[in-house]
């Protein structure tokens, strides 16, 4: 199967949390990013089209070994049932500030290490509204 992506996806293992509509958090797992968007698994459909809350744990690339907490907005663009879980291709729909340039790091560090490069897990996440932006 060929890629059409304008933007590589680089496989990585993150943390992240997604706020529902009804205010229900949902615990996520990122599996791949971009710089259009990501991919994640949960437990739970998301509602196709809609713009969400999530919040990331990734790989601090300034402070090695930290991790940094990312707010951004995503717009879930498709989903399929994978196993247990369902995948989720998702655009970033509102990164800026500090939460785009820890995004930006973190992909830079992954074009370094290519397209099959794994960074690490994220530590346990905690929703805190308003940082990372």
């Amino acid at each position: 199967m060929t890629e059409n992506r304008r933007e590589p996806r680089y496989r990585v293992s993150a943390r992240a949390q997604v706020l529902l509509p009804g205010g229900q958090r949902l615990a996520a797992k990122v599996c791949d990013v971009s710089v259009n968007g990501i991919g994640l698994l949960v437990n739970d459909p998301l509602p196709l089209q809609a713009t969400l809350m999530a919040q990331l744990s990734i790989p601090d690339p300034a402070h090695e070994g930290q991790l940094c907490q990312v707010q951004c907005s995503i717009k879930v663009m498709n989903m399929v049932l994978s196993g247990d879980n369902f995948r989720v291709g998702a655009i970033w729909a509102d990164l800026r500030g500090d939460s785009l340039r820890a995004i930006d790091r973190w992909l830079e560090k992954q074009r370094q290490a290519g397209p099959t490069h794994r960074i690490g897990e994220g530590a346990d996440l905690q929703w805190t509204p308003g940082r990372g932006t």
